[in-house]
């Protein structure tokens, strides 16, 4: 064996893995310090994972295997995995705050906002698409890191159209919203600034 490089694209392959774990739990701190309820953070959290297993098998269904490149594209995608669901349960939460029974607020809120999270999330993907295109050693580069952020996108506007308000009917049918003094206060000075 003249140069065996396996150990450091194993290496690299942990390195993005830790990065992917991380990304997803800092996510989740995020979300608990501005909801203040684990529930929510937790509901939002799961979806992560289950955004990335959707990735996977969408990935392996085009043929795509696990390299630095794709893992990389996941890592990409775990940021903006999580928005929609954040869109979605931050609606749910707010039904919940009017009054509106648990499972009625999570069929409500999702469908409130389908409209305005699903063009979001195609916009997105539409600005890596263009990379299909692309012919020569670029495509042969990131066609996989495009495509993989393509699906993860459409796998957390899946999951945050139908596993977040199913988990939150159940998980939240007995919290009650805390209030957001932070945020008042922020909204308030932006009240006045406008």
């Amino acid at each position: 064996i003249v140069r065996d490089s396996a150990d450091s694209i194993l290496s690299s392959l942990k390195d993005v893995a830790l990065t992917l774990v991380l990304a997803a739990v800092i996510s989740m701190i995020i979300i608990f310090i501005f909801f203040g309820d684990y529930k929510a953070s937790l509901i939002v959290g799961s979806s992560i994972p289950t955004s990335i297993l959707v990735s996977l098998i969408l990935m392996t269904s085009a043929g795509f295997s696990l390299n630095i490149i794709t893992m990389s594209g996941l890592v990409l995608g775990v940021g903006m995995m999580v928005d929609n669901s954040i869109v979605v349960i931050e609606n749910i939460y707010r039904l919940r705050g009017l009054g509106v029974p648990s499972a009625r607020a999570a069929v409500m809120g999702a469908k409130q906002v389908a409209g305005a999270i699903a063009p979001s999330t195609l916009t997105t993907i539409c600005v890596f698409l263009p990379i299909i295109f692309v012919n020569g050693l670029v495509r042969e580069l990131f066609v996989d890191l495009a495509l993989t952020i393509a699906y993860s996108l459409v796998a957390s506007l899946l999951i945050a159209l139908t596993v977040v308000p199913a988990m939150s009917s159940t998980m939240l049918r007995n919290t009650e919203p805390k209030p957001q003094k932070l945020l008042d206060k922020v909204l308030k000075v932006y009240e006045k600034a406008l």
